[in-house]
């Protein structure tokens, strides 16, 4: 059987909730060196407790090419807190197309005290859809006293049915004196959550 076969075999073995098959199948096909075994092998020792494992296998797949896997390790990193060593590969899946791994390299970048590049690429994220990064940069905006920019940013992430920005916009336009239509946002998104 080929790596390929093994992944696509692996695959349909969790999706059946078989572990112990999809794990024997993503090993031999990530020990014959195939990229996206090794990052799913190692997801499956991280669900069963192995974090040295799963940290070594996400490794060895984004030194391999995997986007996956270099996103993988970016996460582990965070997780440890160690913002420095998480940009790098936050930045590796970013560049490989990632565009979870954009987000996470703009949190940590406003971690590491880069707000401008956080910024930027928050903003990326926003144009390409990402509602959470519509929601930041909405409040960015607002912070630089746009409200035009800041308001273009909630409504688009309210109309992806986020509550989040629909308070958002309520709370700024209240600010601004709009209450009628401040209050049209709150009943949206008190209705949304109920």
């Amino acid at each position: 059987m080929t790596p390929d076969e093994m992944v696509r075999l692996g695959a349909e073995r969790a999706e059946q909730g078989d572990s112990e098959g999809a794990e024997r199948l993503f090993g031999a096909a990530a020990e014959a060196e195939h990229a996206d075994a090794m990052n799913w092998y190692g997801v499956l020792l991280g669900k069963r407790g192995d974090a040295t494992g799963a940290e070594q296998w996400y490794r060895k797949a984004a030194a391999a090419g995997s986007v996956l896997g270099a996103y993988n390790v970016a996460f582990v990193l965070q997780q440890r807190r160690d913002d420095a060593g998480a940009e790098a590969w936050y930045r590796q899946a970013a560049d490989g197309g990632d565009e979870d791994a954009v987000v996470g390299l703009a949190f940590t970048l406003q971690r590491l005290g880069r707000p401008d590049e956080a910024e930027g690429l928050h903003h990326r994220a926003a144009r390409r859809g990402h509602v959470p990064s519509m929601i930041h940069y909405g409040r960015a905006m607002e912070r630089q006293g746009d409200d035009g920019g800041a308001r273009v940013w909630y409504r688009r992430a309210a109309d992806k049915g986020s509550c989040e920005a629909m308070v958002d916009l309520g709370c700024m336009l209240r600010a601004r004196g709009d209450i009628a239509e401040a209050q049209i946002w709150f009943r949206t998104a008190s209705s949304k959550n109920s």
